[in-house]
């Protein structure tokens, strides 16, 4: 295994178009974005969407534990705690959301396989994909309340755009979702097996792209294998409980439902 912070590489398809690949290759640190790793998705996404080669874009991850955890906290501690480090702290939330905001307006289709952790500078990537796959172990979350950081990485668009109040309640509790919550919550658009994965690239690998619609081929693709994914699909905390999340965020302040919050702290453990 490479030693690089991200491998990029690029598949051939059924007729010599390409798909171009972007692994985030740090699984000891659960993938964990750092400045080093925003820079070099940042320059090689920009590459991509010039490329008139490049019929979609596909991002993944090493490791089966994490897609990525977040930001590297450490790093960025590290570099602020030493002289002249600030400077470094404001560049990587800068760049950071520069490469959301690329994300979110590429050109192609941007296929995103979220199995594992995925949290805070995770959704931020992931977020941004056009094609968001979910997978039975993601666990997704914006828990950046719990360090006390507002939710960000566009969160403040992706969380009003879930379904009630649901966004709301994620952004103050940084409640952790399943597969079934983020599809749910419309912050996910597919959910696959992740034992499919390597049949979902073959396949896509396997289609023609020139002259086609791109999203179209993307989207024939995972709905595919959607279907042959239902009996893996757990059950939605957040859908069970949807009409209690609107009701204990339905408030006049924020003390108020701050309060109402902490009246859900004697229910079930989600």
């Amino acid at each position: 295994m490479t030693d690089q912070p991200i491998v990029f590489e690029e598949w051939t398809t059924g007729d010599d178009a390409l798909i171009a690949v972007a692994r985030l290759n740090t699984p000891k640190a659960l993938n964990s974005l750092s400045l080093e790793m925003i820079r070099l998705l940042t320059s090689q996404l920009k590459r991509w969407a010039e490329d008139p080669r490049i019929g979609a874009v596909w991002l993944e991850a090493e490791g089966d534990k994490a897609f990525c955890a977040g930001g590297d906290i450490v790093a960025l501690y590290r570099s602020m705690t030493e002289p002249q480090g600030a400077s470094e702290g404001e560049a990587f939330f800068t760049e950071e959301y520069e490469l959301n905001y690329l994300l979110h307006t590429f050109p192609k289709p941007i296929v995103c396989w979220g199995h594992g952790i995925v949290m805070g500078g995770g959704m931020g990537i992931m977020e941004g994909a056009s094609h968001r796959v979910v997978t039975e172990k993601s666990k997704l979350a914006m828990p950046e309340i719990t360090i006390g950081l507002y939710p960000d990485v566009a969160a403040g668009w992706f969380l009003n755009r879930t379904p009630g109040r649901t966004g709301l309640f994620l952004g103050l509790t940084g409640a952790r979702m399943n597969g079934a919550d983020a599809v749910f919550t419309g912050l996910a658009d597919r959910f696959i097996k992740h034992e499919l994965k390597a049949d979902v690239v073959s396949e896509l690998r396997n289609k023609n792209w020139q002259g086609e619609n791109p999203h179209a081929v993307v989207g024939s693709v995972l709905r595919q294998f959607e279907q042959q994914s239902s009996d893996a699909m757990p059950e939605s905390p957040i859908r069970s409980h949807y009409d209690e999340i609107n009701r204990v965020t339905d408030a006049d302040s924020l003390e108020a439902v701050v309060s109402q919050l902490n009246e859900l702290s004697g229910g079930d453990s989600w």
